[in-house]
């Protein structure tokens, strides 16, 4: 009877368990581990295998596969290897518009993804077309004031704003700080990084004066969510260092650069180069304010930076 018992249990297990492989999720899961310690080639090895599994499994067209070629995607997006993560998000796009069944929501997150993708390559004309799509269906199955539908708008006002429409991206941009802030409420870090947005969307109008209301008010829900030395304390007080600047209120600016670079000093200690934005910018914030001696150290300091990347 025992034996008989235990042939059952064996019948039932899946075949890749039988032979002693990780299950397709347990490959995904751990390639993900690794892209967060920015381990990117173990990442894409273990997603490469996750990938394998899945198909060996279900076939090639399985809404599972969807879900190891998106992670692959991810892995190669984040690694900077934008061209070569799109065929994942399109044959992943490919699977979910062919089977059906397959929640919308899905879809439309792909279509965000490939958005992103097509941004950041700068190819803006795909990139619209796959975030009006991914709009389309989110505000059919999840409703126009979800918060999934106020992300990929977002994204879309980024898009808009490239594309140098800045009155459609300002509408956009407030249309997601109004649906968030009736979701998450007015205090939460999601509204502050609309209101960033926002921000800069102003100071490349050279509305200075909105542009300081809204930062100034992203400022305070971060410092309140994050604490006074945050990361996103440090970026807001940069951004609020740069519309001074370009102000002309040099004074104000650099103490606004100061506050930035003590904060992110401590942010960057692992890889400093992530200083020379800031950097550079409050070298010229010296030099107007004829602190010569000051900014050529600064300037020193930059070319060492550059020199260890």
């Amino acid at each position: 009877m025992k034996l008989l018992f235990t042939a059952l249990i064996i019948g039932l297990l899946p075949v890749h368990l039988l032979a002693g492989e990780p299950a397709w999720e347990t490959l995904v899961d751990a390639s993900r581990a690794k892209l967060d310690q920015n381990q990117f080639e173990q990442a894409l090895e273990l997603g490469q295998q996750a990938l394998q599994s899945v198909e060996t499994r279900f076939g090639p067209n399985h809404n599972n596969v969807s879900v190891a070629l998106r992670n692959l995607a991810v892995i190669y997006s984040a690694a900077g290897r934008l061209e070569e993560a799109k065929p994942y998000y399109r044959r992943a796009l490919a699977i979910l518009d062919r089977n059906a069944g397959v929640p919308q929501s899905d879809v439309a997150m792909v279509l965000n993804d490939l958005g992103e993708t097509e941004k950041m390559l700068g190819n803006h004309e795909q990139a619209e077309g796959y975030y009006q799509r991914a709009i389309t269906i989110l505000e059919k199955v999840a409703g126009p004031n979800h918060l999934d539908t106020a992300m990929v708008l977002q994204n879309f006002a980024v898009l808009r704003q490239f594309q140098m429409h800045d009155k459609e991206a300002e509408t956009l941009f407030r249309r997601v700080l109004t649906i968030r802030e009736k979701k998450l409420g007015k205090e939460d870090s999601e509204v502050a990084r609309t209101l960033v947005l926002l921000g800069e969307l102003y100071r490349h109008q050279h509305r200075f004066d909105d542009a300081m209301r809204s930062l100034n008010r992203a400022f305070e829900i971060q410092r309140k969510v994050e604490g006074a030395d945050g990361y996103s304390v440090g970026m807001i007080l940069f951004a609020l260092g740069l519309v001074e600047k370009e102000h002309s209120h040099f004074d104000r600016a650099k103490d606004f650069h100061e506050q930035a670079l003590k904060i992110q000093e401590k942010r960057f200690a692992q890889d400093p180069s992530g200083l020379v934005p800031l950097l550079t910018s409050y070298e010229a914030v010296l030099r107007h304010l004829g602190y010569d001696d000051e900014a050529a150290a600064v300037a020193i300091r930059i070319k060492a930076l550059l020199l260890k990347r």
